[in-house]
């Protein structure tokens, strides 16, 4: 494979070290993987904001449009828990021995994002 993608999904993964493996035993040499994926606010006052809305907003915004509150206060109690910004590439490191090509943060308002690109080494 040329690439292999995952967004807002690889938090909900049991054995994340077993998906990347996965994912570095399906790429070719020069492949690349890409993780998009919610992370954590690196701001002390925007990460306060952010854990107030998260945690007393998203959840009762789910429970008026979707009728389920609970699903919603399981997405920001699986962000909480995810590993922040370095640790996916800290983690894809130590699955393989591929290097990582680039790692970018977005913050867009009061969600984190960060997107991971990681690439396979040309030459073993």
């Amino acid at each position: 494979m040329d690439s292999y993608t995952v967004a807002f999904g690889i938090r909900n993964v049991t054995n994340r070290h077993a998906a990347l493996c996965e994912a570095h035993r399906v790429l070719r040499r020069g492949g690349r993987l890409l993780c998009l994926e919610f992370s954590q606010v690196s701001l002390p006052l925007l990460r306060q904001l952010y854990d107030a809305y998260s945690f007393n907003v998203i959840p009762k915004i789910g429970g008026l449009v979707a009728h389920d509150e609970a699903s919603y206060q399981y997405l920001v109690e699986s962000i909480r828990q995810f590993p922040d910004q370095v640790s996916p590439a800290a983690k894809r490191l130590a699955s393989s021995k591929s290097r990582v090509a680039n790692s970018t943060t977005l913050c867009l308002c009061t969600i984190c994002i960060v997107l991971q690109l990681c690439h396979e080494p040309v030459h073993p």
